[in-house]
């Protein structure tokens, strides 16, 4: 009998073997929700999605998770401000050891670096109905900023950010959630600054951002963070979104309903609702400036023509003056 044939049997056997163990699957329930992780030991990656009623929510098929260290030279003026050039080396983390904490029904990722170095933990678990929280709880201080990526997926469209002026439909921006002076008109650049810095407004800047924005797919996602955050919406990548945070934790809350008014709602309840402003708030306004006794003058000229007004706004209430031509410059401290 040839000698070879027994070992051929036995390298298939091997090699069979271990093709099947390459990929694993795990499915983890919380409440009414699938986790369900992929872990590939060819490719070294890690892919989770989470499902409701067989519905897919959100989903990553690999490396979903990057961390980087950055110090940027920040400049500001007038309000504006100039972040540089922010291209850094994100390093990807795909290997992970997935536990379940029973007594908090909770989904546990403990990410893990390429020497095997445990860098923190995604705490996946659902505390309130149609809810699901992710955070990330570090193991060490040797990154400040963190990027999750997950897919796009078809026909998929994202609404909200805050107060947004260049459109309704968010997919294919990139959007910096920090407030800023809006600028005299906006350009559609991605270049930070423009050529007009700090005179005219990049697209997205503006007074009220907000880490939050309405899916189409029926969830809403809101980044609990006070720091700088940027949204990739299938910009860079036409399939995959990501959320990039300034800082080494994140702490995100789905709100997941197929009306989206409940998901406004749940949203609003969670971060509170906005008081009903005062009656004056609704009538017209007039903008009076050059100091006290013209703002007066003004105010006079509305009463006795019976002009409809409830409030004159004055931008100079902080102080102007009259610079070169005749140009009235106002007297912003912008480091308050």
């Amino acid at each position: 009998m040839n000698r070879k044939i027994p070992f051929l049997f036995l390298a298939l056997f091997f090699l069979t073997h271990f093709a099947c163990k390459s990929e694993q699957m795990y499915s983890l329930s919380i409440n009414d929700y699938q986790i369900k992780i992929h872990y590939d030991d060819n490719k070294n990656e890690t892919g989770f999605s989470i499902f409701s009623n067989d519905k897919k929510i959100l989903s990553s098929d690999s490396f979903f998770l990057q961390t980087a260290y950055d110090q940027p030279q920040v400049k500001m003026q007038m309000g504006q401000h100039d972040f540089g050039d922010d291209r850094l080396d994100w390093q990807s983390f795909s290997y992970f050891k997935i536990s379940k904490n029973e007594k908090d029904n909770a989904v546990l990722l403990k990410a893990f670096d390429s020497k095997e170095s445990h860098i923190g933990t995604i705490t996946i678990l659902s505390e309130k109905p149609n809810q699901i929280q992710m955070k990330f709880s570090p193991k060490n201080n040797n990154f400040n900023r963190m990027k999750l990526l997950f897919e796009c997926q078809e026909n998929e469209n994202y609404l909200g950010f805050g107060e947004q002026t260049d459109d309704v439909i968010h997919r294919g921006h990139t959007i910096p959630i920090w407030v800023s002076e809006g600028g005299i008109g906006k350009v559609e650049s991605k270049d930070n600054p423009n050529y007009f810095y700090p005179i005219t407004g990049l697209l997205h800047d503006t007074y009220y951002p907000l880490p939050f924005f309405l899916s189409t797919k029926g969830y809403g996602l809101l980044l609990n963070t006070t720091y700088r955050s940027v949204f990739d919406m299938c910009d860079t990548q036409k399939d995959v979104y990501s959320i990039e945070i300034w800082e080494n934790t994140f702490d995100i809350t789905l709100y997941i309903n197929d009306n989206p008014k409940e998901i406004i709602r749940m949203f609003a309840y969670d971060n509170g609702k906005p008081k009903l402003p005062p009656p004056w708030a609704f009538f017209p306004w007039n903008d009076a400036i050059y100091g006290q006794s013209n703002v007066m003058r003004v105010a006079k000229k509305i009463r006795d023509n019976n002009i409809p007004s409830s409030v004159i706004w004055t931008e100079d209430w902080i102080g102007g003056s009259t610079i070169t031509s005749g140009i009235y410059n106002l007297h912003y401290d912008y480091d308050i």
